[in-house]
């Protein structure tokens, strides 16, 4: 669309933004955003089907609209449709967040995928975990992102289920999920004699190792009660709380935010304050040897 048409259609959507400021992120799109560019070129391009691999020069196709094809590995299928639908693009291309977040990323900038690697090496690989921790490190000036607040933590959470959508994607796998049984001792002495062990047991959709998943909590629940049964009832309960105006806090986000825009800034501040008690506690001993401890860690916003 042009500016003006774009920009009515935008207040359509939101009546209480700015016109002006509408227009004139629009044009500053247009500018200096290579991915807004391509699609104003596509809108008046003759281009009916065209297929673009995420490491393709961005500046070489012509796109009319991006349809995803079945499948979580798959290239990214652009053509020409008539049904007046968006569809996704693939997670795991590089220009995902650019195309979504294009008020986060403004100059299309591409981002994480698969194949990225530390350096020179070919073998060392980045995880989108280990991409997403860099982006989300504060340094001496706070980053564009950081100073996004609402838009950011929608970014965050995308990012999170992306990560766990590769890990669940991973756990799918059949080669994976033939090695998720259980079964109870008894059945396994009686049967591992009978057939082979793959088969003894039922299959498990997901295993202990799955932060979050059924067999993970109740993997920590019979580690928790086993405490007691072998050392006895426990001595302390300790709460500890995290407070927002800790000044470890305040002073790590930007001066005109608000900590509740900062999730990543709490959650390592009071990471830390758990940690030194816990050193306190169990190495400096303020109550005395300590055998067993276990905690958890709760979450509320009030």
């Amino acid at each position: 669309m042009n500016t003006d048409d774009a920009t009515s259609r935008r207040l359509e959507i939101a009546p209480s933004l700015r016109p002006d400021v509408l227009n004139r992120l629009h044009l500053l799109m247009l500018e200096h955003n290579h991915l807004a560019r391509t699609f104003k070129t596509a809108a008046a391009s003759d281009a009916v089907h065209v297929t673009w691999k995420g490491d393709d020069d961005m500046e070489a196709f012509d796109v009319g609209a991006i349809i995803a094809q079945p499948g979580f590995s798959r290239d990214i299928v652009v053509s020409k449709v008539s049904d007046n639908r968006l569809h996704s693009i693939n997670a795991n291309n590089q220009y995902y967040h650019a195309l979504t977040y294009p008020l986060l990323f403004p100059t299309g900038c591409a981002g994480w995928h698969p194949n990225m690697v530390y350096g020179q090496s070919e073998h060392r690989k980045i995880s989108l975990c280990e991409y997403m921790r860099f982006m989300l490190m504060h340094r001496d000036v706070p980053s564009h992102v950081q100073r996004c607040e609402r838009l950011t933590l929608e970014y965050i959470c995308d990012a999170q289920a992306q990560v766990e959508a590769r890990e669940l994607h991973f756990h799918s796998l059949a080669i994976q999920q033939a090695k998720y049984r259980s079964a109870s001792a008894q059945r396994l002495v009686s049967e591992i004699n009978l057939r082979h062990a793959e088969d003894i047991g039922v299959p498990v959709i997901l295993p202990c190792s799955f932060t979050g998943s059924p067999k993970y909590y109740h993997r920590l629940y019979l580690d928790a009660m086993a405490l007691p049964r072998r050392f006895g009832k426990p001595d302390l309960f300790i709460t500890m709380t995290a407070n927002p105006s800790w000044p470890e806090i305040s002073n790590a986000i930007p001066g005109d935010s608000n900590w509740i825009h900062h999730p990543d800034i709490v959650a390592r501040v009071f990471l830390l304050k758990l940690n030194a008690m816990m050193e306190m506690i169990c190495k400096k001993k303020l109550f005395g040897n300590v055998l067993a401890h276990c905690h958890r860690i709760e979450w509320q916003v009030i």
